[in-house]
């Protein structure tokens, strides 16, 4: 494994220039708001495919949500994708399993969904 050049606490970064995000806490919201904002959805099994990553997991969307729609137009400019599993599509192709990536739909290059579910 390569040695970082530098380390600092903090950083900035384009939101443009993120393929996706991999959410690292377990608490992102407060329990009460996310309670009363639960609304249903069905988990459908998904593959995206993102510059230098595949992505394996678990994408939940509404009951009358068109799948071939999902990409184009259904979706936030970031999706989380849940029991997600991740790998390097180049050397050295490691892969990682999180619970949670968030992914930008532009940087979407394939789009995959089971809609069996």
């Amino acid at each position: 494994m390569q040695q970082p050049i530098a380390s600092f606490p903090t950083a900035q970064v384009h939101k443009s220039a993120l393929s996706m995000v991999i959410l690292i806490q377990d608490e992102h919201e407060a329990p009460l708001s996310r309670f009363y904002g639960y609304v249903q959805k069905i988990p459908h099994r998904v593959f995206v495919a993102v510059p230098g990553y595949e992505v394996e997991g678990q994408l939940h969307l509404p009951p009358a949500t068109k799948p071939t729609a999902v990409v184009l137009q259904d979706l936030e400019p970031f999706f989380p994708v849940t029991q997600a599993k991740l790998t390097r599509t180049s050397p050295p192709f490691e892969t990682m399993e999180v619970p949670v990536v968030m992914i930008q739909r532009p940087m979407v290059e394939l789009f995959c969904l089971d809609d069996s579910a």
